[in-house]
């Protein structure tokens, strides 16, 4: 696609290619794994992984079992857009330079999808999320119930319950919580067609290792259980 590489460009310098081409074979990849693959020693394995993470493409935290786990990140759902669309905005010229690009690659994933729909269906379909929103509004609506009679046997559909209902129940779940920009708002706002509604901009939550994450490479800040909660309710 025309415009991923064109941001490609942009994002990785000629001598961070190698590492990334190091990826190929297996996106994931401890530190040992990696020595293999981009034969580098530790050193200029960590420098490269450093300069990367910081522009959302190698996530770079440690495993349930405590090993450092190297990841290479899509540009999109979840990597370099998100990332780069999460922290605060400068309004430089490369940063509107990228959000036209992302709004171009939008469009070209947009026809490829069209034109090979029966293709990627059954591929998405069977793809794991990535990522969940879930909306903070309460029920609050008030009036009377209806019945509307069908008269026709339905199919139950199966149903699964999530562990955390909403975002107020998964922030008193982690310990580590950060927050950044709405990075779908900050890319409107760099194509200058901002959300109409005045809503806050800092909420977008991350949680455990990926708050670690962002954290540590400045897309996000952490905030304690009681300001994420402030922040919850001031964007309701």
């Amino acid at each position: 696609l025309e415009f991923a590489l064109e941001i490609l460009k942009i994002l990785i310098n000629e001598n961070e290619l190698d590492l990334i081409f190091a990826f190929k074979r297996q996106v994931s990849q401890t530190m040992e794994q990696l020595k293999k693959s981009s034969k580098m020693d530790e050193n200029e394995i960590i420098k490269k992984v450093e300069s990367l993470a910081k522009k959302g493409l190698i996530f770079d935290q440690p495993s349930s079992k405590g090993i450092v786990v190297y990841r290479l990140l899509p540009l999109l759902n979840v990597g370099v857009f998100e990332y780069t669309f999460m922290k605060k905005l400068e309004f430089s010229e490369k940063e509107k330079k990228f959000a036209i690009l992302f709004e171009k690659l939008f469009d070209e994933y947009k026809e490829f999808v069209q034109d090979n729909y029966d293709t990627i269906t059954p591929f998405l379909q069977t793809m794991p999320p990535v990522d969940r929103t879930i909306p903070i509004v309460e029920k609050n609506i008030e009036g009377k119930d209806i019945q509307i009679s069908i008269n026709k046997e339905l199919e139950v559909p199966k149903e699964e319950v999530l562990l955390a209902q909403n975002v107020e129940e998964i922030i008193n779940k982690f310990d580590d919580i950060a927050v950044g920009y709405c990075y779908c708002r900050h890319h409107k706002d760099l194509l200058g067609d901002s959300c109409k509604i005045n809503a806050p901009r800092e909420n977008c939550f991350t949680f455990g290792k990926s708050a670690r994450f962002t954290t540590k490479q400045g897309f996000a800040r952490m905030v304690t259980k009681d300001e994420a909660l402030k922040i919850l309710r001031d964007a309701e």
